[in-house]
């Protein structure tokens, strides 16, 4: 498929992350809005299901539902952001437009479907991976137009269709005579196949460290062949290698065994039992039964004699001190566990402002400017001989940046040899809610700030000021049809920078928590049976086609207002971002080690800001 929609200035390509098609695992993931649980934050994208730090090539962001050729997809735009390697593996295959994805799903109900399948009915993506070839072949770049020349791709030309074998040989041929399109198929299925083939080998070549004339010869002995076939070539290819570089006794190469490193086993047994001890896992693991119901003292006795220092004789104090020296990484354990049960808060605890917000994240701390574009577009009837007339742009920005939040734990000697974990699991937990917590006071100060709002930056004016006329007050102004209509009406009205009327539709109401039932009473009516056909008595033609967000913080504003607002899809509102790289809060131990315990601090960049007004309507209540 053609890879139009490859962006290389900000290296990000839409696509086309799942279908509800069958991918012969059993299980087939419904598509309908209200099976999927939307992620609330960027999902990560790696490679080859590795699910490590140091494979993740990117993020997922703006996921949607999509109709095409009758099958329902999901959408989502994946941006280039990690480590180099990484990036180095994804980057070619965007570009080409050759990218194959696979979607990692945690499914929390299911349904029998026909044919003896199952459907996933509640389920939630968490990872996408670029792979060589998904098992769903729809899962692809998405591609707005074929690239002049190519044939448009289909469910039976895309990679990963079935291969021409003998018995189909002579029907191939056959077809190639009287169509000639079939040839072309043909043609794509091997390049593809040769593509997957060159990806794993050059990935084995890779980790055997081969030289570049290894990988072409291997590549060319075995073009055509299986991928086992090729991988055994590496293996061969790799030991030769060591034995000709190995030195030879007795008339016998050397060999090389590598073991694990016992030391490096029995950190991994500690982190895994402050995990258990933590509550972020119920049931030790295989390898964390080696130090379960061990106190915390006890592993810093174990973690000393695994790095060959005698603790026979020592204190309690020389244990923690020695275990906590400059140059022990024992204190990464607790930054680990400690990073785990942050950001478990941190996504556990609610906000209800991101619908009409925007995710924009920077790769610096210097000021930025979100440009909006408008212009008078409209054509103008044009007599003959008459001349062409030029059209006007109007240009504006919102400028913005981020700042740096933080707060610091500390696991102090006491604890430790008191066994204390306590700080280890609720500090960090309370300070993943409040970085959570952070955020939404942040973003709902943009509406509550003063008595008219924050100021937009785009005209430097506040977000309700007379100017933006997106208020309403009055008699009916209280949630009802009049008080909407009015509401809906200040939306509709609005004009774009150059004066265009943009016709925003009403998509959420935003309440204090006294409104909350009177809201729910208006929205959804049980019972309804109208006297009259229009008016305030008539159908509610609302009911259902707005969604209702609650927020209890704009009760400290007011408990009268409430707002209608239309969609960041439609019109920039709220913008918000983070650090690339590092959305949410992160944990790390300070460099300076205090031999008294371990300092851990806790950080998080963020920012947000009102892009623009046209988006809200604020109504001064009863």
């Amino acid at each position: 498929m053609a890879p139009n929609s490859w962006d290389e200035e900000s290296r990000s390509a839409v696509i086309v992350i799942s279908t509800d098609a069958d991918v012969g695992d059993g299980f087939m993931l419904s598509h309908q809005r209200g099976a999927i649980r939307f992620p609330e934050r960027p999902m990560p994208a790696d490679y080859d299901h590795k699910r490590s730090s140091d494979s993740i090539w990117g993020a997922v962001t703006d996921l949607s539902l999509e109709q095409s050729s009758g099958m329902v997809q999901l959408v989502g735009r994946v941006v280039v952001d990690g480590p180099a390697a990484a990036m180095e593996i994804a980057l070619p295959r965007l570009r080409t437009g050759s990218a194959r994805f696979s979607v990692d799903a945690r499914i929390y109900d299911y349904a029998e479907a026909p044919g003896g399948l199952l459907m996933a009915t509640d389920w939630e993506p968490q990872l996408v991976s670029l792979v060589a070839a998904g098992q769903d072949t729809h899962a692809v770049m998405r591609g707005n137009q074929p690239s002049q020349g190519d044939p448009p791709m289909t469910d039976e030309n895309q990679a990963g269709g079935a291969p021409v074998t003998e018995d189909t040989a002579p029907a191939a041929a056959e077809a190639v005579t009287t169509e000639p399109a079939a040839a072309i198929v043909a043609e794509v299925e091997r390049s593809a196949a040769d593509e997957r083939l060159e990806l794993v080998v050059r990935r084995a070549a890779s980790e055997a460290r081969l030289p570049e004339e290894d990988v072409v010869r291997i590549l060319d002995e075995n073009r055509g062949r299986s991928q086992t076939d090729a991988l055994m070539a590496v293996v061969r290819a790799h030991r030769l290698r060591q034995e000709a570089a190995a030195p030879v006794h007795a008339g016998h190469p050397a060999r090389v065994s590598v073991t694990r490193d016992s030391g490096e086993s029995l950190v991994r047994a500690f982190s895994d039992e402050l995990e258990r001890r933590s509550g972020l896992i119920s049931v030790p693991t295989e390898i964390g039964r080696q130090a379960y119901g061990l106190t915390a003292l006890e592993m810093c006795r174990g973690y000393l004699q695994s790095r060959g220092v005698n603790t026979l004789g020592m204190s309690k104090n020389e244990l923690v001190q020695r275990a906590f020296h400059s140059t022990s990484d024992f204190p990464k354990l607790f930054e680990n566990v400690a990073s785990k049960t942050l950001l478990a808060a941190y996504a556990e605890e609610p906000q209800t402002w991101r619908p009409l917000a925007r995710q924009r994240n920077l790769p610096d701390f210097k000021s930025v400017s979100d440009l909006q574009i408008a212009g008078q577009i409209v054509p103008e009837k044009i007599l003959e001989g008459g001349e062409y007339k030029h059209g006007t742009l109007t240009e504006g920005k919102a400028t913005w940046n981020l700042a740096t939040y933080g707060k610091k734990v500390t696991v102090t000697r006491q604890a430790i040899i008191n066994d204390d974990l306590d700080s280890l699991s609720r500090v960090p937990e309370i300070l993943g809610r409040g970085c959570r917590m952070l955020e939404s006071n942040m973003v709902w100060e943009l509406l509550t700030s003063g008595s008219l709002g924050a100021t937009v930056s785009l005209d430097n004016k506040a977000l309700f000021h007379a100017d933006h006329n997106n208020t309403i007050s009055g008699g009916t102004s209280v949630i009802g049809i009049d008080g909407m209509d009015a509401a809906k009406t200040k939306l509709r009205k609005q004009t774009n920078l150059a004066g265009n009327r943009i016709n925003l539709a009403p998509a959420y109401l935003v309440v204090p928590v006294e409104l909350e039932t009177t809201a729910l009473q208006f929205l959804f009516p049980t019972g309804y049976a109208p006297s009259a056909l229009t008016g305030s008595t008539g159908p509610n033609p609302f009911a259902g086609g707005v969604q209702l967000i609650v927020e209890p913080r704009l009760s400290d504003d007011s408990t009268a207002y409430w707002y209608l607002t239309s969609s960041p899809n439609r019109v920039e509102m709220i913008t918000f971002g983070y650090l690339a790289g590092e959305a949410g809060p992160t944990i790390t131990s300070t460099e300076k080690r205090d031999p008294d315990g371990v300092e851990l601090l806790v950080r998080m960049d963020f920012g947000c800001t009102l892009s623009d007004y046209r988006g809200f309507v604020r109504s001064a209540g009863a």
